[in-house]
């Protein structure tokens, strides 16, 4: 019996490497046998994967990364997993993104203290700071509210983030985008204002210009945000820097200060660099400050970026320099690199474009992946929230995702990727009301890169969605990501794995003891935190000592 099952087997293979190479097709032979040994294959990788994991799950993170890909909810991650694997000639379906096959996953919920669907300036307050607020606010907590500045209320509603612990802890920090630099997730990590589009001075109304500083100017002249060792991006116009202006000019300044060269004073050691050559030349042993500004606004998206040496670097190369220089510090350091063009896509209807940015990410998701090491360093990959893309219809095994091909007759020429609402809606219907009212799109128009997707119900710019997003995480304490959880904790599972902020105080304190420092308040009382702990140990005492 045994031989015969060989046997049979043996003329299976031949017979499959025969059709194929004699008719250069490729075969789909997905019987019993290969789902019996896909799902073998992948439980011997996760028991692999989860024994990694154990290993360096007591380690104190030295370095975390963290990526946010803004408006990256799992539609899009499943919708890119299959468009890069057909972009390499794939069916796409089975394909895996780097950070898919990170050993945790967690659910983020995603609300603000005000507002069921969030914004990007909420929530990466949120992740930076372990505070939820209210919608389109910085930096502040919710007794701040929104395009309203009351001094005094804004002195108490401040909150300190991940980037201020790191810098006390004396790690290096950095940001990477492909947005501008004072965009609201950047904003979040750097700012404190009541309305995160007041991103240069000529957005403040007038009667709070001496309540709160633009954007922009908080990132140059106050804490943490002068002490960054690593800001790439775009935002020219923002900063004030002399250009030729695009066909979308979000702000300029109207006190014509430039500051990225009020930047440049009292530094040694610092590059400003606006093109990819100047930016993968630098000697970055010889850096210790760079800024790098490659657009007016926005970069372009990676489909029609200047991709010469006197254009716009990829994000992939952004994180690779941005890594190069901050892993010099012997101490460490924390890195936010933002897939930023993705939300913006999504915001036009463009989903190729978000697919592909996000792809973008991906492979610098990869890279860092590749040149850290996972016993020290915390990689997190999320969204900051999610965008009403959705994969819908019945079409065929391997379709092109960006296609219309439906199983369903009445499904004929109806996108596969349609959003609930967005500009896409004028572009698939007639004027007239009658029968025939959605027109027929051929599959030349969704070749074009900016091609709009359906949309179900017209606004001129597409919104955002609430449902939960992912969170995928390796490294020291990543498994403290799992489960369902609120948004803001992941900046307490960063604070504890990075032994930084409040919770250096759980630390090992003969392993670091620079720490201690930190105990004692300006009023020589111990802070809450401190309390918090041991109460909890004479706690543990009182139940050791009446159990015996």
């Amino acid at each position: 019996m045994m031989l015969q099952l060989l046997l049979r087997r043996g003329v299976t293979v031949i017979a499959w490497l025969a059709t194929t190479l004699l008719l250069g097709v490729e075969t789909r032979d997905e019987n019993v046998d290969y789902w019996i040994r896909s799902g073998q294959e992948r439980l011997h990788f996760e028991i692999r994967r989860q024994q990694e994991a154990a290993r360096s799950k007591g380690n104190v993170a030295k370095n975390v990364i963290l990526f946010i890909g803004d408006g990256m909810g799992m539609s899009t991650i499943t919708a890119t997993r299959i468009y890069k694997n057909q972009q390499k000639g794939g069916l796409g379906e089975e394909n895996e993104l780097s950070f898919e096959k990170f050993p945790f996953v967690g659910l983020a919920k995603t609300y603000e203290v005000d507002y069921q669907v969030p914004d990007s300036a909420g929530t990466a307050t949120a992740m930076l700071a372990g505070v939820k607020v209210n919608f389109n606010v910085a930096g502040l907590d919710d007794r701040a509210k929104y395009k309203v500045c009351d001094r005094s209320i804004n002195e108490k509603a401040k909150v300190e983030n991940i980037i201020t612990w790191a810098q006390m802890a004396e790690k290096d920090t950095g940001f990477v985008t492909t947005t501008r630099i004072t965009h609201a997730t950047l904003a979040a990590v750097y700012a404190h204002t009541n309305n995160r589009y007041w991103e240069c001075d000529s957005k403040v109304p007038e009667e709070y210009k001496d309540c709160v500083k633009d954007v922009a100017r908080q990132l140059v002249e106050d804490e943490p945000g002068r002490n960054l060792k690593v800001i790439l991006g775009g935002g020219m116009n923002q900063l004030g820097v002399p250009v030729k202006q695009g066909d979308y000019v979000f702000c300029t300044r109207d006190d014509k200060q430039n500051l990225v060269e009020k930047w440049k004073k009292g530094r040694k050691n610092y590059l400003f660099v606006n093109t990819t050559q100047d930016l993968m030349d630098a000697d970055l042993t010889k850096v210790e400050y760079l800024m790098g500004l490659f657009s007016p606004g926005h970069l372009p998206y990676a489909l029609e970026r200047d991709t010469s040496p006197a254009g716009q670097p990829s994000l992939l190369n952004m994180t690779k320099q941005a890594l190069k220089l901050l892993s010099q510090n012997p101490k460490g350091y924390v890195l936010l690199v933002e897939g930023g063009n993705i939300d913006n896509a999504h915001h036009a209807g463009y989903a190729r474009h978000a697919l592909h940015e996000t792809s973008e990410m991906d492979d610098a998701v990869a890279y860092a992946v590749q040149v850290t090491n996972p016993d020290d360093t915390l990689i997190i990959v999320t969204a900051d929230h999610s965008h009403t893309l959705t994969i819908s219809g019945y079409p065929e095994r391997g379709a092109d995702i960006l296609g219309s091909s439906n199983y369903v007759a009445e499904l004929h020429g109806h996108d596969i990727l349609t959003y609930a609402n967005g500009p896409g809606f004028s572009r698939h219907n007639n004027s007239n009301c009658s029968h025939n009212y959605w027109r027929e799109v051929s599959d030349e128009e969704r070749q074009d890169l900016r091609y709009r997707q359906f949309s179900g119900w017209y606004i001129d710019k597409e919104t955002h969605a609430g449902e939960d997003v992912p969170v995928y995480s390796s490294g020291p304490h990543a498994n403290l990501l799992s489960g369902v959880f609120e948004q803001n904790y992941i900046a307490h599972v960063i604070c504890y794995s990075a032994c930084i902020g409040p919770h250096a105080t759980y630390c090992d304190v003969t392993r670091f003891p620079k720490f201690n420092a930190h105990k004692i308040n300006s009023a020589g009382t111990l802070p809450s935190t401190d309390i918090y702990c041991i109460v909890l140990i004479l706690l543990l005492l009182e139940k050791i000592i009446f159990s015996c």
